[in-house]
């Protein structure tokens, strides 16, 4: 019991040491990429957006990305992310139609997840007319992309 107790001690510390040394990269990083992303650097608005969305070294908040990524409506991955936010209705109301409008966008640019979830909505038909043939179509596309659900998706509307 002993033994345990003192491998525990060690695991809890070295974890407090690892994100003691990690929390000084995350700030630092977080101030770079919001120097370069004021500074109208693509990339870095992608990026802060990312960690807005996900809560990575700031304070989660789907408003401040969805509107980095308004920001960039022209880059394919973001237009991607702003599918994924209507459809989801985080940082905005959602709103089918318009995550459609935007997967197509992305998907037509050649971003695999677009592609995969305009697949998903031609095979389901729940926003669009159900359409297998279209379906079949995006998952083909997700799959060459390297999206394995798109691949499997595609196997079983054959």
């Amino acid at each position: 019991m002993r033994n345990l107790f003192s491998i525990l001690q060690t695991i809890i510390l070295s974890l407090a040491l690892l994100m003691l040394s990690i929390t000084p990269a995350i700030s630092m990083s977080l101030i770079e990429t919001k120097k370069l992303a004021e500074q109208g650097d693509i990339d870095a608005q992608l990026d802060l957006g990312s960690m807005y969305e996900k809560g990575i070294g700031v304070e989660q908040d789907y408003t401040k990305a969805f509107s980095l990524y308004q920001e960039i409506s022209g880059v394919p991955q973001a237009q991607y992310r702003l599918g994924s936010m209507y459809e989801k209705g985080v940082g905005v109301e959602q709103n089918s139609l318009k995550a459609i409008y935007w997967y197509q966008e992305a998907a037509e640019s050649g971003v695999p997840q677009a592609q995969y979830r305009l697949g998903s909505m031609y095979e389901k038909g729940d926003v669009v007319r159900k359409n297998i043939a279209n379906a079949k179509e995006w998952f083909s596309k997700s799959c060459d992309n390297g999206v394995l659900l798109g691949c499997n998706a595609y196997r079983l509307l054959k």
